[in-house]
């Protein structure tokens, strides 16, 4: 569902961070000397991280709408919070993903939670290289054979140029 259907008022708080000449979000446009983004809506800061701070006035009236599958809680994307538990399904599946790597690469994680930071720990002490690309300190720094500290936004779009430039042309 769209943010808009949800909360208008927070959709349209969430287009004031975009920049209407790109459609993107204005990372390094418009710094405001708190370090966040100046978006000219009232009681919105864009944080330098991409993260949007709204004052409580512009959220009161939210209500999160219920899990349209089971109807006992509230809507969640398919994610883990921090400090919500991994199922274990999932939790069992990404420890067999990691036990049977050949490389770990980190991207946009300061792999924070204890239970990503095990999966790399595991790896990293079977001798699998660890690549990261994330802006920032992570907890697996020691362990990285390769960190690029920019923007994966960034950094990505240009792997996958080159990695079909080299399957389509062979350099």
């Amino acid at each position: 569902r769209r943010l808009a259907d949800l909360n208008p008022r927070l959709a349209a708080a969430a287009d004031a961070a975009i920049d209407p000449r790109s459609g993107e979000a204005p990372y390094d446009d418009g710094a405001t000397p708190s370090g966040g983004l100046d978006s000219g809506t009232p009681n919105l800061r864009t944080r330098p991280d991409g993260d949007v701070e709204l004052d409580g006035e512009l959220v009161v009236d939210f209500v999160v709408p219920p899990c349209e599958t089971c109807n006992r809680g509230p809507l969640k994307p398919a994610v883990v919070f921090f400090g919500d538990g991994v199922p274990a399904a999932t939790a069992e599946e990404a420890r067999a993903m990691s036990d049977g790597c050949d490389g770990v690469l980190i991207v946009g994680s300061s792999v924070s939670t204890f239970s990503a930071f095990r999966l790399v720990r595991d790896a990293h002490m079977r001798g699998v290289p660890v690549a990261v690309l994330t802006c920032g300190w992570t907890r697996v720094d020691e362990m990285a054979s390769v960190k690029v500290e920019k923007l994966a936004g960034e950094v990505l779009p240009r792997v996958v140029e080159r990695l079909r430039r080299e399957e389509l042309w062979g350099f």
